[in-house]
């Protein structure tokens, strides 16, 4: 029971994904072109997303179907991209959907509909991560040799989600810039990692600290980490686990809102068998206790990280992980799902 339900948060939170609940139509499309100044690139393209209208206390989460421009012959390859979305985003998810797949025949361009992510509306099997943000405007240049391969004509998702706690109706809309670059540059392709504690429970008016620890399934060069939590978050905090490094501290977040991402000065080995241990702080000012969920109203831990393969040619394996209960030193220790447990297998 409790590996079903933590395979099944898992879906909606990967990559920084929440969900919401299962809202009714949130109103009429709105124009976004004002509202979002941010201009093509020199060398790209631009995705806008149709939007949608938020009303007042809302907690919605919608995913709209767009297109990569061009047709499968043309063959992008990404060094970086631009987001800039409204007030009261929680988060933009993009998902490319794998080209020939059951997903892409059945998603229609234009499909704007409530979803608790891109897997509920396409297999977790052919969905791969393209870019996101939980800013309002992020931009992010790939390490020299790594990048995106995308091909014209691919479906692509935006997974957006809000709370708008104002007393008035607001636009989402969403902007993205994809950067190209020559297919020399992009010598490997950039893959999540997502390491997600799902045994966080703080009670009413109270706070608490969460601890977990994962290993990857193989050596890995990572550019960059980023924590998630919801507002209740307060510190959060990384160390290395496993390898000549165990227990050497590498990052400390103050801020839920404002210090998502560490980056590192130069991309990071990280052997195969060593991985992350992190902690999550909460302070609940709620009458409520706070457990891990889909809604803007739950909470969530997970350290995502940014990694691509030691050397070219190497398989790539899924570095997802997740962990349920602590052990008695109180850290709670993941395990790898198997890819034919997950949703699509």
């Amino acid at each position: 029971m409790k590996l079903n339900f933590a395979l099944s948060v898992l879906m909606a939170s990967l990559v920084v994904g929440c969900g919401s609940s299962d809202p009714e139509e949130s109103g009429p499309a709105i124009e976004e072109d004002e509202l979002l100044p941010l201009s093509p690139p020199e060398n790209g393209f631009q995705l806008r997303t149709v939007g949608r209208t938020i009303h007042p206390g809302e907690d919605v989460e919608f995913c709209e179907v767009l297109e990569v421009p061009g047709n499968s012959d043309d063959i992008y390859y990404v060094e970086g991209f631009d987001v800039m979305m409204t007030e009261f985003s929680h988060h933009l998810l993009v998902n490319t959907v794998a080209p020939g797949s059951e997903s892409e025949s059945e998603l229609v361009v234009g499909q704007n509909v409530a979803c608790t992510g891109a897997h509920s509306i396409a297999s977790f099997a052919d969905v791969r991560s393209f870019a996101g943000s939980q800013e309002r405007s992020k931009s992010y240049t790939y390490p020299e040799g790594i990048g995106k391969i995308v091909t014209g004509g691919t479906k692509i998702i935006f997974d957006y989600h809000y709370l708008n706690t104002s007393t008035d109706p607001i636009p989402a809309a969403h902007a993205l810039n994809v950067r190209l670059t020559t297919e020399d540059r992009v010598r490997k392709v950039a893959q999540t990692m997502a390491f997600v504690n799902l045994g966080i429970d703080t009670p009413a008016r109270s706070q608490a600290s969460f601890v977990g620890e994962c290993a990857l399934g193989q050596s890995a060069m990572l550019g960059s980490i980023t924590r998630h939590t919801h507002r209740w978050g307060t510190d959060f905090s990384v160390w290395h686990a496993g390898g000549d490094k165990d227990g050497e501290h590498i990052w400390t977040s103050t801020d839920w809102d404002g210090e998502n991402d560490y980056v590192f000065d130069t991309p990071m080995r990280v052997g195969e068998g060593s991985g992350f241990r992190f902690q999550c702080d909460f302070n609940n000012t709620t009458d409520a206790p706070l457990r891990f969920g889909s809604k803007a109203t739950d909470e969530m831990c997970i350290l995502f990280g940014q990694w691509w393969v030691e050397n070219e040619g190497d398989e790539v394996q899924p570095q997802i992980c997740i962990m349920v209960t602590p052990d008695e030193d109180g850290i709670a220790r993941g395990f790898r799902p198997d890819p034919s447990m997950l949703p699509g297998n």
